[in-house]
């Protein structure tokens, strides 16, 4: 009797088995739920997870109709049509709350594996993509390397445009477009360079990639700064070609001020500018197409491009002082008593014959050749000199004679 009972309760508990489609041990044989080592597979007798479900979609509903719908498409992986916790069928529109004891995850890898780790949500709101430690604010990735294809992209609409973010050991870069130089880049100094090819050199570095033109007076815009008044004030910097040819030598470094948008062609219209010539060593200053003042190794010209001494002035001097360092003696020898001082009828025939002084340039020679003011001031002095001796000579002649004079009228007076 007890034997019979046994047999009748495990028969019934089978039966119960097998309307719910669940095998009762190893691999079931009908129906489409199936249970393996402690595995609950649905659609396939293989389950290699706690819940396998294959060739079909999970939804999830309450009795509101509130839905959660997992789906599974070729490669893509869908959770959607969710309104407030876990969504609505209708809508699809809602949120995903996952939690986790200090934040959630997002892996992947193979089916089986457990995955690499790819993006990571701390509770208090911080995203790391490829850390699970971000820490350097909300938003940080980490590069799996140093390679330029590693970092940050930003892509526009038609896909043509990007920028790139992305860091080495020493520096950081900024691209606007695919490849070529960094338009930006930020090294571990702090350093800061604009379009330079490598490591910036200085506290600002700026690089201009275009190449100046080879033909008279071609320009290339490497650098401004723009300020603002009640009109806009740019200082801007150049190459400019003051010659036809391809090589530094003909390239010029000109530093000039704009207003608005007028006064830009450097060599024509800018305004107080600054040029430099690194071959020939020269600088000039100057507005719009003329030079004021021109530095050579020469010397410095003044109204002059060209100077050939020291100081080149074309104009007026105005000065209230000027101090003259002699490079030779003054004419003081010509009060020795040895000194072959020229008579006054041999000045009065030179006189006739020259119509200058001795010594001194004639007017046309000075017109030609200049005056060296050293020179003239210590000769002006020499015939100064010569002068008064010749006025102390006819003073003490004229003395003789008058004294002769008085002798012979005392004389007569005294007949």
């Amino acid at each position: 009797m007890r034997q019979f009972l046994f047999i009748s309760i495990l028969s019934l508990f089978s039966l119960s088995l097998s309307a719910q489609h669940i095998a009762t041990s190893g691999v079931g044989t009908s129906g489409d739920i199936y249970h393996l080592s402690g595995k609950i597979g649905i659609g396939t007798s293989t389950p290699l997870q706690k819940l396998h479900v294959e060739g079909g979609d999970i939804l999830l509903m309450n009795s509101s109709s509130k839905s959660l719908h997992f789906r599974v498409d070729g490669q893509t992986s869908f959770i959607n049509n969710m309104d407030n916790f876990v969504g609505n069928g209708s809508t699809g529109n809602g949120n995903l709350v996952f939690t986790g004891q200090t934040g959630i995850s997002l892996k992947t890898g193979s089916v089986g594996s457990s995955g690499t780790m790819r993006m990571f949500v701390t509770n208090d709101g911080k995203v790391g993509i490829g850390t699970s430690n971000p820490t350097f604010g909300h938003f940080q990735v980490n590069q799996q390397s140093d390679a330029s294809d590693e970092g940050i992209a930003i892509v526009n609409s038609t896909g043509q445009r990007a920028m790139r973010l992305w860091t080495n050991s020493n520096n950081s870069f900024i691209y606007s477009s695919g490849e070529g130089a960094a338009d930006l880049i930020l090294n571990k100094t702090g350093n800061v360079g604009i379009g330079t090819e490598g490591d910036p050199q200085a506290s600002l570095h700026v690089r201009q990639d275009n190449q100046l033109g080879s033909s008279l007076n071609d320009t290339q815009l490497i650098f401004r700064l723009q300020g603002e008044s009640s009109n806009n004030f740019h200082q801007s910097v150049w190459l400019r070609r003051d010659a036809a040819g391809t090589s530094w030598y003909t390239a010029r470094l000109h530093n000039g001020i704009s207003i608005d948008g007028s006064f830009l062609t450097p060599g024509v219209n800018t305004k107080t500018w600054w040029e430099r010539d690194p071959k020939g060593n020269i600088q000039s200053w100057g507005s719009g197409s003329s030079a004021y003042m021109t530095l050579k190794a020469a010397g410095l010209g003044i109204g002059t491009t060209s100077p050939s001494h020291k100081l080149d002035v074309n104009g007026t001097v105005h000065a209230k002082e000027v101090l003259v360092d002699l490079n030779f003696p003054g004419p003081d020898y010509v009060f020795d008593e040895d000194y072959n001082l020229t008579s006054l009828s041999e000045l009065d025939q030179y006189l006739k014959e020259n119509k200058h002084l001795p010594e001194v340039p004639s007017a046309a020679e000075m017109q030609v050749e200049g005056v060296n003011m050293v020179e003239m001031d210590m000769l002006l002095l020499k015939k100064v000199e010569e002068l008064t001796l010749h006025i102390i000579e006819l003073e003490k002649s004229k003395s003789e004679e008058i004294s002769k004079l008085l002798d012979r009228i005392e004389k007569l007076e005294n007949k």
